[in-house]
């Protein structure tokens, strides 16, 4: 235009130009050219205006009459479909068609009917692909992580599908909670994800503890960046961008089609990301006129859309059930359930995710252009309103008929017809099957009746999607995986909605705060339908925890009812395994068995439900009621094994001096004790996985902060993993075996007539039944407290505490008390049994045996009972427990030896009757040698407390202190001068007295000797 205006100016110039000669010639006519100069560049002038005039009105009509094919190019295949480009060449056209210098073109009214067609045209694009947007079926790409080995080129955005640009962005700082991992719920690349077990594990199923452990906030930001929406929108150059990510997701996944599947008979635009697709639509509904229009065709269509949401889920599980009933792959019953449930809520909170990005982006549209006259929006910051609320009904009524399918038990006379009409259909499927089987069959048939059964019924993806959701559980989800509803799946799925409920609230919030929305209007609360949420806590209230409170108190109370309820279980194959030294998880006691089993529910629950309700208050008023129903059998259980016996009374017994010189608190100080206590630290050093932990997985909750310190960490324990000593040593454990026999000095007076009767000892029953319970006790505490823990994901390791359960773990804790009370008893009994068997020596006649060296019988009945006690603790108590029972004896019995050589030095026991022979002193250090070959043969189980250092320095002691009987009192005398701090002086002075084989005492040359090395 402007080349062709400066052409025409050049042109009137020469024009002027070569008339200016003519009128120098003729002088006396100057005004006469004067005035036709004047008019020739009027009429030149309004030529060129008529001109301009005519060249624009042409273009007008090339552009109109070019909008048509233009807008087919740009909509038709095999091109992307770019609409809105199309629209704005249509809103272009469409503008100057009814201009008024063109309206009354003749030409141009069949023209302008044509564009009417292109809007309608248009405007069903729109729509549509606005649904597609809003309902997940485009608008599903995520950004692949970039290859370190491979420069990525500027402004190049490399995307694959699973979900949104905008939703897994960093750049932006937007999240969203609702999409699941690798995947998005319905965007199907061709690859079935359910090979991976992590594929169903979404961010909503996940507790805010967790989310920050791995660097991802619960409460992050949903809603669109304002600096987003403030940035100016260029529908062509940004869509053609768009539209080319599109391109390189479909290269990508050339193999498989990413779209949905009944969607290719339409050309629509395929975008990537759903924020800029929505950005798109809703500018080109502003072009058309059509932004009045949004909320009543939203609501027209919300209803199919959130039921076609919930049967594509249906369709994906009724093919993943499929698969795996052709790999015959065994899973968790309940798993297909919460997958499902899962998909759902994915679905689900994507799909309000994005009516919320909508409402903000069409909100924020009416309110920058004041030129926009909506009537349909008079309170521009509640647009949409009625369509969210609308959506959230009917999305709460989905996910509730999906969850009563699941919970709400069937009676009794139904349940028996809907199983004998199944047995029957299974059945007649069965003998159609045997007709065309055997003989006859040739081997056509053989390939039908590899299928299963099940599967020869004529169901498939298409009609599974078209049924209810109440309908798909109980024909297709109950069946598949042979369960039945029941109430106690209500703490899977409560988890789950309790989140994705948090996540949609706080999704409105933002929403509000981001368009300045008022949360108090009554528009913002006109939710009528009832929340999953608060129907799942109805269900647990008034259904669940009645049946889990009766099961809980019948149960235990039922089993300590039982006569046998803390006998052991004996497990008869004990010595049919291959190596029977390996350690068993050997079982709990019958009643440590039911307390256990039934109150599993309940302590799941506690995981499960908020902690600031009163429900959750009285299940850990019940737990604690079910425990202590149980201590008050317990007290009477352990009295029972205890009473008379002489290891209560040392246990019992206390010092003047307090309570850390009391014997109890001795025992404790050994490594042994450490040992044990490492080995019922946690449930987890004692079961693989419990089923019902297994199935849950403790999810991580945060403990109160007014909680004490000490309640969160190791709970004030003295005995916790920081007080522990596992590495003991030679000197530290001489110096506890010191303090304690100062409290055992009733075991080491042999001599005394009668002293061995007053030692009362448990029979090999009752010392089974101690072990037993020791056992039960201690593992059922373990179990128990790691049950009120949280398991930390990361570690995998207990860190924290449930909170208000103080009381419940106090009670945990005296059984954990009892049964370190029965293991400590089992130990102080198997040393009383050692001592009464090993105070015969000093009265057997081996001792002053003359014709040959004799093993006394007393020693070999130790060295039996040892080795049968050893298989018959393990047995019934397990390693653990047994090894802490056989802890310490290799000092032990060294110290009885000696104390038998000190009653013979004094002239006491079967010497009175005749003398000490050289065979006599043989047997009694071969006692010593068969004593340790049998003690540690009864020791040599895995994980026992055996100490091989500490074992040899004992036993070489007394072999010492015997062979000093035999010596002449010369070789006495050597001996002494180079060993003097070995043993004590009453000691010494015991054998300088004594009359031996082979010297005749003297104590004078001990007091002599010790004048001479000045030890007075």
């Amino acid at each position: 235009m402007v080349r062709h205006l400066r052409r025409q100016v050049r042109d009137i110039k020469d024009t002027l130009g070569s008339s200016n000669p003519m009128a120098g010639s003729a002088s006396e006519n100057g005004t006469t050219s004067a005035q036709t100069a004047a008019m020739s560049l009027r009429e030149l002038w309004l030529k060129k205006l008529e001109c301009e005039a005519v060249l624009t009105l042409l273009e007008k009509m090339e552009i109109v009459r070019a909008a048509p094919a233009q807008f087919d190019r740009l909509i038709q295949p095999p091109s992307p479909c770019r609409i809105g480009a199309a629209v704005v060449t249509l809103s272009k056209a469409f503008s100057i068609a009814f201009q008024s210098n063109v309206a009354h073109v003749q030409a141009l009214q069949n023209i302008s009917s044509q564009i009417t067609d292109r809007q309608h045209r248009a405007d069903q694009i729109i729509w549509e692909s606005l649904l597609d947007v809003i309902y997940l079926r485009t608008g599903n790409g995520v950004p692949l992580p970039p290859d370190p080995k491979k420069k990525k080129k500027p402004d190049t955005v490399v995307v694959k599908s699973g979900a949104s640009v905008t939703s897994e962005s960093h750049n932006n700082g937007m999240k969203n909670p609702f999409i699941t991992k690798h995947r998005l719920t319905l965007a199907h690349t061709g690859k079935d994800d359910d090979d991976d077990d992590d594929s169903m594990v979404s961010w909503f199923s996940q507790e805010k503890d967790d989310a920050e452990k791995t660097g991802q906030s619960l409460f992050a930001k949903m809603v669109i960046p304002t600096s987003m929406l403030d940035a100016e929108l260029d529908l062509v150059a940004d869509e053609q961008r768009c539209l080319e990510e599109s391109l390189i997701v479909g290269e990508m996944n050339r193999d498989s089609s990413i779209w949905d599947e009944d969607k290719h008979d339409r050309h629509l635009p395929r975008y990537v990301d759903h924020v800029l697709a929505l950005r798109i639509l809703v500018e080109c509904l502003a072009q058309l006129g059509r932004l009045d229009d949004v909320q009543r065709t939203l609501n027209e269509s919300l209803h199919q859309e959130i039921r076609k949401v919930a049967q594509k889920e249906q369709a994906k599980t009724f093919g993943r059930l499929e698969k795996h009933n052709k790999s015959r792959r065994r899973a968790d019953a309940l798993s297909n359930f919460r997958r499902h449930l899962t998909g759902l809520l994915s679905s689900f909170g994507c799909v309000m995710i994005r009516l919320s990005h909508l409402a903000q982006i069409l909100r924020h549209r009416i309110s920058t252009d004041q030129s926009l006259n909506l009537p349909s929006y008079q309170d521009k910051s509640t647009a949409m309103r009625p369509v969210l609320v609308a959506a959230h009904d009917l999305i709460q009524k989905e996910i509730k008929e999906f969850l009563q399918a699941c919970l709400i038990e069937e009676d009794d006379e139904e349940q028996e017809e809907q199983n004998r009409r199944g047995k029957k259909g299974r059945s007649k499927i069965s003998n159609e099957l045997n007709d065309t089987r055997g003989l006859f069959s040739l081997g056509i048939t053989e390939g039908l009746h590899k299928r299963d059964p099940l599967s020869l019924q004529p169901e498939s993806r298409a009609k599974q999607m078209q049924q209810s959701a109440a309908k798909f559980v109980t024909n297709v989800l109950m069946v598949k995986t042979n369960t039945a509803p029941q109430y106690r799946h209500a703490l899977e799925f409560r988890r789950s909605v309790a989140v994705w409920t948090v996540e949609n609230d706080l999704l409105q919030k933002q929403l509000c705060v981001a368009t300045g929305e008022d949360m108090t209007s009554p528009s913002f609360k006109t939710q009528e339908e009832e929340g999953a949420i608060t129907f799942l806590d109805d269900v647990i209230k008034k259904q669940l925890i009645p049946v889990l409170q009766h099961d809980a108190i019948d149960g235990t109370t039922l089993a300590l009812e039982r006569e046998d309820a803390f006998d052991p279980v004996i497990d008869r194959t004990l010595y049919g395994r291959p190596n029977s030294n390996e350690p068993q998880d050997v079982d709990m006691c019958i009643a440590c068995q039911a307390l256990y089993h039934s109150t599993g529910a309940l302590f799941l629950a506690l995981h499960r439900l908020p902690k600031d309700e009163k429900m959750y208050l009285h299940l850990v008023g019940v737990l604690e009621h079910a425990i202590l129903t149980f201590i008050s059998r317990v007290k009477p259980r352990v009295n029972q094994l205890c009473s008379n016996k002489m290891a209560l009374r040392l246990l019992l017994e206390t010092s003047k001096e307090g309570k850390e010189k009391a014997f109890t608190s001795i025992v404790e100080r050994r490594k042994a004790y450490a040992q044990l206590l490492n080995a019922y630290a946690d449930g987890d050093l004692l079961e693989s996985a419990e089923a019902g932990d297994a199935e849950t997985g403790m999810i991580s909750l945060a403990p109160s902060t007014s909680d004490a310190k000490a309640r969160n960490g190791n709970n004030g324990d003295k005995n916790s993993d920081n007080n522990l000593d596992l590495v003991g040593g030679v000197e530290k454990e001489e110096q506890i075996f010191a303090m304690e026999m100062e409290h055992l000095k009733i075991v080491l007076e042999f001599s005394k007539s009668g002293q061995s009767q007053s030692i009362v000892c448990c029979s090999d029953e009752e010392l089974m039944k101690a072990s037993c319970l020791g056992h039960s006790l201690l593992k059922l505490s373990s179990l128990l407290d790691s049950r009120l823990k949280v398991r930390a994901n990361s570690t995998g390791t207990f860190e924290k505490t449930l909170t208000s359960t103080r009381a419940l773990r106090e009670a945990i804790k005296t059984i954990k008390a009892h049964g370190f009370k029965m293991a400590k008893f089992c130990r102080i009994d198997m040393l009383m049994q050692t001592a009464i068997r090993l105070q015969k020596i000093c009265k057997s006649s081996t001792i002053v045996a003359k014709d040959a060296v004799r093993i006394p019988s007393c020693v070999n009945d130790l060295g039996e009972y040892l080795t049968g006690a050893s298989d018959n603790l393990r047995e019934a108590g397990g390693n653990a427990v047994t090894a802490y029972t056989f802890s310490s004896l290799e000092q032990y019995i060294p110290l009885l030896l000696m104390q038998t050589v000190r009653v013979i030095a004094k002239g006491e026991g079967i010497v009175t009757k005749s003398p000490l022979t050289l065979n006599g002193v043989e047997a009694l250090d071969r006692s010593g040698s068969v004593l340790y070959r049998d003690l540690k043969g009864a020791t040599s189980f895995d994980n026992s407390y055996w100490d091989d250092e500490l074992a040899a320095i004992s036993f070489e002691r007394s072999a010492s202190f015997m062979a000093m009987m035999e010596v002449e009192i010369e070789e006495l005398e050597a001996y002494f001068r180079e060993n003097h701090q070995e043993f004590s002086d009453s000691d010494f002075a015991l054998m300088f007295n004594m009359d031996g084989p082979r010297r005749k005492g003297d104590i004078g040359r001990y007091h002599l000797l010790k004048r001479k090395m000045r030890l007075n």
